[in-house]
């Protein structure tokens, strides 16, 4: 097993350990894809690349469902695994700003990739 391959299962146990139990949540290791649903949505989803030796990628969805649960979910996948990323709001949008830069701000879109 590979260094990227530990990390990934070590993203897996992580956020296992820090969802489980969370209301209406459910954390899913498949076919080397990391699923994070909260009620029907899939709010999260971690990718193992085979082809990028670095990274993972995470699909971020809300369903069109802007909900205060949905992204503090969202932030938990961000810090259980590490990530340099957190989901802001300002009214209404929602914002995937950087942790590192806060110049780096991108509109929330459903579906939308990060590699991590």
């Amino acid at each position: 097993m590979n260094q990227k391959q530990l990390r990934f299962d070590a993203a897996f146990a992580q956020l296992h350990l820090s969802l489980s139990g969370k209301t209406a949540t459910v954390v899913m290791y498949h076919d080397l894809v990391i699923t994070v649903a909260y009620h029907d949505t899939h709010v999260a989803r971690l990718f193992y690349n085979k082809q990028d030796t670095e990274h993972f990628t995470i699909r971020l969805e809300s369903d069109g469902r802007l909900t205060p649960t949905i992204k503090r979910r969202i932030n938990q996948v961000f810090t259980a695994i590490g990530a340099q990323w957190r989901i802001v709001q300002e009214g209404k949008v929602w914002y995937v700003v950087s942790n590192e830069f806060d110049s780096i701000r991108l509109p929330f879109v459903d579906g939308m990739t990060l590699l991590v």
